[in-house]
Order: structure tokens, then sequence, then C-alpha cells
């Protein structure tokens, strides 16, 4: 018995142990063309320009190019327990292994969704080393996690926050900061956090990469000088899966390559080299936008949120302060619409991965557009309407509300706004529930955070007599 290939797989099938039921013995090696380091081996879905998301296909060259310049980075070796933070199944988890497995260390795989858990679990298991992108990091930090010496601390997301750098640097004896996109197989470039003291530093390319900073014409520009920054090298990806146009436009050929079918990649990233060679991260172009480090396309989410009934027309934008992003969605409704922010949050939550619903909704009575009609993004507001706050008035009200201010970065929390409506989300909320069990030594139900009130949540909390810590 074996297992039938479908008909126009295109690959020759040898069923191995058909021989060996028949006694015919070992079969020997398959017969036909040979694997080659060129061959697909993940196709990994991103956001796209066009409201669909786009599958990028990456070949086996392009990530044990990506895999082993990290590690050879990091100082991984085989004595080396590495922790793996990503979802199952998700294109970054399948990099975690292979980055401990190329190493010859240890994979550690742990639940990173509560700070206090990762940590137990980092100390539990004799980890060395862990990549995570910065809200996990933050999660770990904020739960009292100390670091030593020996520890390896991956921090992917492009440009690191200042203080997220900082607490890395001095907690680990290796911390880096790791840009990259799935185009270039996750990981592209490397930051040795707390030896380059300038925010917004992107670093120098990993490995065998190489960097170009060109104007809207591809022509290089000289330093000091604001461009796009296209990357090259074997971590390239190869196009996207069926999708031949998007693929011309963002794999432009390699001007320096002799061979014509050598490709590099538009980021979209506009930045400019510094004195030292370091590039500096200035903005991202227009459509697309980065939320601690993960891209997301403008369109794919306004696509989304046009397709909820009540829904006329949608922007989003990021205005928030280079530590904490903050996507924000500016929606106009149809006449006679009633639907509110957490109506369209639901909705998105369907359609969209967490990181690309936006945690604050802004409504509108028009957009705001240029003399050419296109929406004119600069002057999209940034603050929410609401209703006339009512303060907290209880000792459990008022410590949720300051941690609640704190981790959402709002001015005022009232009494009847929910943790999710203000723009909270999974991660948020655990940093929320961490800080909460460290002042008062009591835990609270995540659930309670999703489905209740500030007035609701504080009612379950019993903190009669506790006071909250100096801060």
């Amino acid at each position: 018995g074996g297992v039938a290939a479908p008909a126009d797989a295109g690959a020759a099938v040898l069923t191995l142990d058909a021989a060996a039921l028949s006694g015919g013995g070992d079969p020997g090696p398959p017969t036909g063309r040979r694997p080659s380091p060129d061959d697909l081996a993940l196709v990994a879905y991103t956001s796209g320009p066009h409201g669909r998301p786009l599958g990028v296909e990456l070949s086996h060259r392009a990530l044990s190019t990506a895999v082993v310049a990290v590690a050879e980075a990091a100082g991984l070796g085989e004595d080396d327990r590495i922790v793996a933070t990503g979802p199952p199944g998700a294109g970054r988890s399948a990099l975690e292994i292979w980055l401990a497995l190329s190493a010859g260390g240890t994979v550690i795989s742990v639940d990173a969704s509560d700070g206090g858990g990762l940590r137990a679990a980092l100390d539990r298991r004799g980890a060395t080393a862990m990549h995570a992108d910065p809200e996990v990091w933050r999660l770990l930090v904020d739960a009292g996690w100390s670091g030593g010496p020996g520890f390896a601390a991956l921090c992917s997301g492009g440009a690191v926050p200042p203080r997220l750098a900082a607490e890395l640097a001095a907690r680990a004896g290796r911390a880096l900061g790791l840009l990259g996109m799935a185009e270039t197989a996750f990981w592209s470039g490397l930051t040795r956090l707390g030896e380059d003291p300038a925010p917004g530093s992107l670093g120098r390319p990993l490995g065998d990469g190489h960097w170009h900073v060109v104007d809207g014409s591809l022509e290089a520009l000289p330093s000091g000088v604001p461009g796009e920054l296209l990357v090259g090298g074997t971590a390239v990806a190869r196009g996207y899966l069926g999708s031949p146009d998007p693929a011309r436009h963002r794999f432009p050929a390699d001007p320096s390559a002799d061979d014509p079918r050598v490709r590099l990649v538009r980021t979209g990233l506009r930045v400019r080299v510094r004195d030292g060679g370091l590039v500096e991260l200035i903005g991202v172009e227009a459509g697309r936008l980065a939320v601690h480090g993960r891209r997301v396309e403008a369109a794919e989410v306004e696509r989304a949120l046009g397709e909820h009934p009540d829904v006329l027309e949608a922007a989003v934008s990021v205005p928030g302060a280079p530590d904490d992003p903050r996507l924000v969605a500016h929606v106009t409704h149809r006449p006679g619409a009633g639907c509110t922010g957490s109506d369209l949050r639901r909705h998105l939550r369907r359609l969209l991965p967490d990181h690309m619903v936006p945690r604050t909704f802004v409504e509108l009575g028009a957009l705001p557009r240029g003399r050419d009609g296109a929406i004119d993004r600069s002057r999209l507001p940034v603050l929410r309407s609401a209703p006339a706050l009512v303060e907290p008035r209880t000792e459990a009200e008022r410590l949720l509300a300051g941690l609640w201010r704190d981790a959402l970065g709002v001015p005022h929390v009232g009494l009847y706004d929910n943790f999710f409506d203000l723009g909270g989300h999974s991660l948020l909320c655990l940093q929320v529930i961490t800080q909460l069990e460290r002042r008062t030594g009591r835990r609270l139900d995540p659930r309670l955070l999703l489905l209740n009130t500030l007035e609701q949540a504080a009612a379950r909390l019993d903190v009669a007599g506790a006071q909250p810590t100096a801060r």
C-alpha cells in the first residue's frame, strides 16, 4: 500500500513499502530528477496590495540561507535550548524549529500568551535563547524576566522600540534585532541591540544579503538621501504563487548580477544610509503600513471593512508612536446605519488575522480627499469620538483603569468602557493581567476583559485592603 499522488503533481512516486511487503527487498534510491536547492520549500501567505493575500514562494536555498545566517550571528550551538514561540502551523514557527536544528540545539515549544507562565517555562526548562516579536518580549520583561549573560534574545520586527531594545540588551548577553519580510525568508537584516544607540536603525544586511537605496526609477542614491530599500541575496523569494503581475513589480532584476533571473525585492520601506553604513528607517510607502514589525496592506483591511453592509468607505492609518504603533480605521456609514466599533471589530476578526484588526475606529461624515480625488491620509483625524466619560469610583475600578491606560496608551478610561473596544488585543490583555497579579497577588480571568466593562470587571476583583504599589 501507499499514498496516491494527484495526477498533475508532476513528481515521480516511489512506494517504499510495496517492494518490502512483496519480498522484493530494498528498492534503492528514487530515480528521475534529483531535488534542487531552488525547489519550492514553503509558501508563506502575506498581506497583498489589492486586498487579497499573496503566497510567497520560498526555496530551500532561501530558507537555509536565512536560518544559518541568524544562527551564526546569534552564536547558537549544540548546547543551546531554543524557545519557539510562533503559533503551530505558521511560517515563523517552522523557521524557529529549523533555527534550533541547524545549530544542533534543542527546540523548546512553549505557550507565549502569558508573560508569567513564559518566564516560568524558560527558567524551568533551562532555555538559553528565544525568538519572538516585540509584544511577546514586552510580556516577558514585564513579568520580571531577568535573562542572563549566556542568553540570546532575538527580536523580529525591524526597528525594535528603543525602550525594549535597551531592556533586552541589559538582560541578554546576545540581543539581536531582526529585520525581515516573507519575501526575504522572514529575516534579512540584523541590529545588535545596545551597540547602536540611534533609534530607528535597521542595522545591516544579514548573511550574503545586500541592500540598495533607490529612487522612484530604481536608480541608486548616495548616503544620506532618503529612498526605498531593496534587498538582494539568496534569501530572496522566487515570487508569488500564481500572481505574475505583483511579482514583476515587487521583484525587479538585480542590475549587479550577471544572470538576468537574479532578483531584488522591493520592501516598501523608506530609509537612508547613515554614517557607518547603518540604515535608518524613515517610514513606509503609501498604502503599506507596519504594526510591530508585521506588514499590513491598507487595501486588504479597507476591502474587509467595505464588506460590512453598513460601511460606505474606509481608510486605515498608523498614527501611533514608534514604540506602540496603532492601527486606526476611519469609516463613513451608509445612511441610516448604526454599527459600532465593536460590530466592525467582530466582523473583521472573521476575515483577518488579529494584527490586522484596527484597535480604534473613527466615524467620519466623509473621508478627506485631495484635488485629484484620492484619499488624503495625512488629514485623517487620530482621535476617536466617545460618549461622556464616567470616572472610576472604587479602588478596584481606579486600579484597573490605570493598568488599562498604561497598556492601551489612552488618556482616559471610563466606567463603561470595554478593554477591547478601546483598542486592546490578547497580548495587551495578558500584559494587564500580569501587572495586576504583580501588584495585588490576584489573577483575573482574561475572558472578563473580553466580555465586560471596567465596572463589571472590577466588581469581580476583590481588592479590599490591597494598595497599588508605588509606580
